[in-house]
This record gives structure tokens, sequence and C-alpha cells, in this order.
């Protein structure tokens, strides 16, 4: 599948992948700010934005991690690269660490999970694809997501934000939304493959994430021999719009520890031993638990 994208900037690679149901331009303003040190690539997922649905009746996050492969050697991309996602573009990064380690030099999971779908959830995907395809409309996934993606803080005082997704949203189209919904319901458990990923990750999450609880997230990092993890104040399940200053903070010297623009090696993790960003202030949290807010460390 030949999938939609943009380039910004120049330098070492990082691929940014976009959450359900939106599409590539939700990191724009991060790649836009990482562009002046790295060459950036957003695509749009497999039925997302530009990219074509072909005709399946399921995308599988496998799937899509088999395009974005596709695009790296499409592109003729010197390999690894730093991959990050959010939400399911973290599911999709994540499959292409635990298949594909070879491409990856550094991995960035922001609001997302390892953990599979409970049949109880699995349930309410596969009713909803149905009732999508129904009403030939993505209205009904608008209404059913748009309430849990932010934070109160967010949905009060930065309703431009809101009303962006909303409309990225409503504008997907439907039958790429049934078939990835149905994709997500039925994607694997990696949560027993997490010990045995060696690229170094950055774990993220917004502290009023509902849908990917900061508890959640922290067990999450601590399960990857070598994670470093913080937790975002002011954001929700879309940490890197909600709190666009601590997201690019956090980013940027994870990324500059693998990847420094000058070309200088800077910091090495210890294995099987997660580490935070900042000073901790418990070594009974394992060095993990730490927290961006306010552009200061807290």
């Amino acid at each position: 599948m030949r999938l939609a994208y943009e380039r910004h900037g120049e330098g070492d690679t990082v691929i940014l992948l976009h959450a359900f149901p939106l599409n590539r331009s939700m990191w724009l303003d991060v790649a836009t700010r990482l562009s002046s040190e790295y060459s950036v690539i957003l695509p749009d997922l497999r039925g997302f934005g530009e990219s074509p649905i072909g005709d399946e009746k399921v995308i599988s996050v496998d799937t899509m991690a088999d395009d974005v492969a596709e695009l790296i050697d499409e592109l003729k991309i010197e390999t690894p690269v730093m991959i990050g996602g959010i939400s399911m573009g973290g599911y999709v990064a994540l499959s292409l660490a635990i298949r594909r380690p070879e491409l990856l030099k550094a991995l960035i999971l922001v609001d997302s999970r390892a953990g599979g779908d409970s049949a109880e959830a699995a349930e309410r995907r596969e009713r909803l694809a149905q009732i999508v395809e129904s009403e030939d409309s993505s209205e009904s996934v608008v209404a059913a997501m748009l309430p849990q993606l932010f934070c109160m803080e967010t949905y009060k005082e930065r309703p431009e934000i809101v009303a962006r997704i909303r409309d990225m949203m409503a504008k997907t189209n439907p039958k790429s939304i049934a078939a990835t919904l149905r994709g997500l319901a039925t994607r694997p458990d990696r949560t027993a493959a997490l010990p045995n990923v060696e690229t170094p990750t950055l774990v993220v999450v917004g502290v009023a994430d509902v849908l990917t609880p900061p508890a959640e997230s922290l067990l999450f990092a601590r399960t990857l021999p070598k994670s470093r993890y913080a937790k975002l104040e002011h954001a929700g399940h879309l940490s890197p719009l909600e709190n666009p200053d601590d997201f690019y903070r956090v980013l940027h010297d994870f990324l500059f520890i693998y990847s420094p623009p000058s070309g200088l090696e800077f910091g090495e993790f210890e294995p099987g031993k997660p580490m935070v960003f900042g000073v901790p202030d418990d070594e009974s949290l394992l060095n993990l638990d730490h927290e961006y807010g306010q552009g200061k460390d807290k």
C-alpha cells in the first residue's frame, strides 16, 4: 500500500504515526519544531487522510505496520530510524519494534498501550463499526470518542483544539473507520513480548488520560527493559496537542540522546534499569514516575 506522507526538515529520520481516527496533520506542530534538526516523516496510515483504504474489510495493526515498513523501503531511508506513535499509532510503532526491530533506533509511545481489547471492548467496537456502516457517517464515532480525548482544562480553555480534532474525525472515511475498528478489536496483546524489546523507548502519558491511564502507562514503561517515562500535566489522551511545550521538550531530550544533531554520543541506558528525565524524588518508584508541567520538572 502506497501511503500518503509529508517530510519536514533534514537530518536523522523521525517517523510519527497518528491516532485513530485522525490523520498526519495532528503532528504538524511537532514536526515543524523538530524540522530544524531532524527529517520528520508524517504518513497517513491506511485509509486515513490521503492514503487509500484498499479492499480490506478489516485493517489490522500489523497491516498498517507493514505499510510503514514499505514506506521506509520506498523512500530508501537509511535504517535504523526513530519511530513514534500516539494511541493507535503507538500500536503500529510497537508492532514494528517487535516484528521488525532492525528498523528502529528508538521508539516513542504516546498515550498508548500494549494490551489487546477485552471481549467487552471488542464487542463495543464491532457495534460501533456496524453503526458507522449503516449510517455511512463518522458522526457516531465523533460522539463516542470526543468526550474522552481531552482533559477538562482543554475542553474549557482551548476549544479550538477540540474543534480541530472534531473536524478531522468528521472528515474521515466511514469505511476506513469501520475496517480499522475491527482491526483494533482483534489486535494481539503484546504485553508478553515487552521484556524482549531492546529498542530504547520513551513512554509518555497525559495525567488526565482516561483511555490509557497513567498507572497503566507506568506499568507499561516498567515492563520495557530500556524505557523512559514522562507524565504530562494539563493533558488527556492527546498530550502533544494539549501540552505541546512540555511534550516537545520531553521528546527532544529523548531524541537527542540517541540521535544528537551534532553527532555527539550522549548517554546510554543501563540494561534492565528504567530511567526518567530529571532527578528522581524516590528510588522506590524505580526512577520512573516523573511529571512535567508548566515548563519545569516537578
